[in-house]
């Protein structure tokens, strides 16, 4: 999992999720979510005799800056009482996990397992599911939170 982005979302996600934070708390608990992820990928790193840097020059530190936002967001807005703001908030992860899915079997499944890559996509089709049964109840919203998520993961495979 520490060599994926959506493995790495997830974990950001929940955390700021299960804050309980608020929006622009959600937002900068995002950053901080994934940049802490990255130091402790980091000690992990030392301990076992490699270097990992924590300056911005890292892509994945500086990824912290670009995923954390979007991803702490959409976990306050999961939170809220609109089925509108959930079914926008719904997309996000799924469209990381399908994405980076999507990308695992087309672009490095020569070099790796396809298991991860395709519980990867299971895990964006569940969680899409669940929210449609448990808080979207109904077509509209849930047509928006998959539309997004097509397009977000379309976006990731061209961003990645």
């Amino acid at each position: 999992m520490a060599n994926s982005a959506g493995g790495w979302s997830a974990m950001a996600f929940a955390l700021v999720w299960l804050s309980r934070s608020r929006y622009l708390s959600g937002i900068v608990l995002g950053v901080a979510s994934f940049y802490l992820l990255n130091v402790g990928y980091a000690v992990m790193s030392d301990l076992r005799g490699y270097v990992w840097s924590l300056s911005l020059s890292n892509f994945f530190v500086l990824m912290s800056f670009v995923a954390g936002p979007p991803i702490g967001l959409a976990a306050a807005w999961m939170r809220s009482r609109s089925t509108w703001v959930v079914a926008i908030a719904s997309s996000a992860l799924p469209a990381v996990l399908i994405g980076e899915g999507i990308y695992g079997l087309t672009v490095v499944a020569e070099t790796t397992s396809p298991v991860y890559w395709i519980t990867s996509i299971a895990s964006g089709v569940a969680f899409l599911a669940a929210v449609s049964f448990i808080r979207l109840r109904s077509f509209a919203p849930t047509a928006l939170s998959v539309g997004l998520t097509v397009i977000g993961a379309a976006a990731f495979l061209q961003i990645y």
